[in-house]
């Protein structure tokens, strides 16, 4: 919110729930994969997918986060109705 008001305090305040979700998903994300992959012999398709959605899911926080636009769409504000002096000029 802080990057569309222009809130340096609510973006610092964005920035750092980010890095402390980051972490949280770096030690789950280990604990996790210590968990259920104990006495398994790795290969390389048990990379491939959680890599996947790894890459799926910082695709969708940056598109979603405005920071990777797709396709040269630029934000378009379409002039908003005040209400006032309304009607046609012929």
């Amino acid at each position: 919110m802080g990057a569309y008001s222009g809130s340096l305090g609510a973006r610092r305040a964005g920035m750092r729930v980010m890095e402390i979700g980051f972490i949280l998903l770096i030690a789950f994300g280990a604990f996790f994969e210590m968990l259920f992959s104990a006495g398994r012999p790795h290969s390389l398709g048990a990379l491939v997918f959680p890599a996947a959605l790894i890459l799926l899911g910082v695709y969708l926080v940056l598109v979603r986060s405005g920071l990777l636009r797709r396709g040269g769409q630029e934000e378009s504000n379409p002039p908003q109705d005040t209400g006032q002096g309304g009607g046609s000029h012929a």
